[in-house]
This record gives C-alpha cells, structure tokens and sequence, in this order.
C-alpha cells in the first residue's frame, strides 16, 4: 500500500547577498595580501638600490672633481708653457740692455747730446704676469726713455725714427720739447725728452695661442687609474 505525503516541499532559498559580501570579503583579502606583498618588496627594493645610488653619486662627484683638478691642471701646463717661452724669449741675451745701449749709441745723430737714458724690464714682466683680461687695459709698456739737447728740431726728428728702428720697440713719443740755451757757450739748444715703448703685441699672441697638449704627459693614464679605483 502506497502512503502519499501532502506535505509541502522545502524550497531552499539561496542567500545572493551573502554570496556577493564573500566574493567581495576575499577579492579584498587578496589585494590587501597583493599590496603588502608588493610594498615588502618596493621597500627591499629601495633598501637595497638606496646604497648603490648613493656609491654612483659619490662616484659621479669624485669622478667630477678628479675631471676639475685636470682641466685646471692643463691650464696650469699652458700657462706655465707660454711663461717659459716668454722667459726664453726674453734671456736669450743676458747682456740684453747692453744690445740696447749700443744700438741706441750707434743711431745717435751727430747734433744730438744726452744727458740722461733710463729703462729697465720690470714693467714688462709685470705686464707679462698680469691675466689676460687685464693686459688688455693696458696699451703701451715703457721699455725707456732719454733726454738731452738738439740743435734743431730735424735733429729730434731724426732720433724718434732712429730710436723707433730699435729692436722691441713699437712707439716713440716727445714727452718734452722747449728753447733752452747753454749759458756757459751762449748757445740756442732744443731740450727735449723721449720715451719709447715696448712692442707688447707678440707678448699677447703669446698668451693667447693654443699650445698643443705633449704626448704620452700620462694623463690619460692616471685619469683610468683614478677611475678604476673609485669603481673598486
């Protein structure tokens, strides 16, 4: 015999907002677990590469002043290159004032007396020493200077050219000329004094040329040296 149940079937009720709060309770969980797994490893990342930043920069400003001390170190060579050629230049002749004096004596004219002649290189070696934005401030160095007496004015004449055809010298100039008389003969003289200067231009391209660099100096050499031991 067959036993029939009119009881109502239970109809399960599925819970979808509970289900959506897991899903999103666990894709939380996962990225909070994502996030901190990537912030663990930026901060490893940075502890370790923070280091290594700091050796580079170190290195880049060694690297920097070791390149500074060289570029100063070859100006310092050219300077001291074009010095020594000056220098040479200028002690060719040790009796360099002698020369002066005796071409001077041979190029006096004959109506020409003196009384006094001056000059010495100081203001040509201190003009040399001065940097060369300050040696362009300055346009003539005394190399020296004389006076005496003349008959006439064509005498005066005559010794500005035969003192301008001196070697080194660039510029003559009359810095006095008036009638004087000698009273001892009773005799009408011209006094005058004359100042020549130093031709100061090759001095200039001097200073300003470009020396080229010695081979085989060893500077590249050091420069490798310094750079592998700042990278040990």
């Amino acid at each position: 015999m067959k036993t029939i149940n009119l009881l109502p079937k239970e109809i399960k009720v599925k819970d979808v907002k509970g289900v959506i709060f897991n899903i999103v309770i666990i894709i939380f969980i996962a990225t909070a677990v994502l996030m901190g797994a990537f912030l663990v490893l930026l901060l490893n990342a940075n502890s370790y590469l923070e280091p290594k930043l700091d050796d580079y920069n170190r290195t880049n400003i060694q690297i920097s002043n070791y390149i500074t001390k060289l570029e100063k170190y070859e100006e310092f060579k050219d300077k001291v290159r074009v010095k020594s050629k000056l220098v040479d230049s200028l002690s060719e002749n040790e009796i360099f004032w002698s020369e002066v004096l005796y071409d001077y004596g041979l190029r006096v004219p004959d109506n020409v007396f003196i009384n006094f002649i001056g000059g010495n290189s100081r203001a040509l070696y201190e003009y040399i020493e001065l940097k060369q934005e300050e040696q362009k401030d300055i346009k003539k160095v005394l190399f020296f200077s004389v006076g005496g007496y003349a008959v006439d004015y064509n005498d005066i004449t005559r010794l500005v050219i035969e003192i301008k055809n001196i070697p080194h010298t660039s510029e003559v100039t009359i810095d006095n000329i008036a009638k004087d008389q000698i009273t001892e003969s009773n005799i009408d003289v011209i006094f005058f004094t004359i100042s020549a200067y130093y031709d100061i231009e090759p001095y200039q391209k001097s200073a300003v040329e470009e020396v080229p660099a010695q081979e085989g100096d060893g500077g590249e050499d050091v420069l490798e040296s310094e750079i592998n031991t700042l990278e040990q």
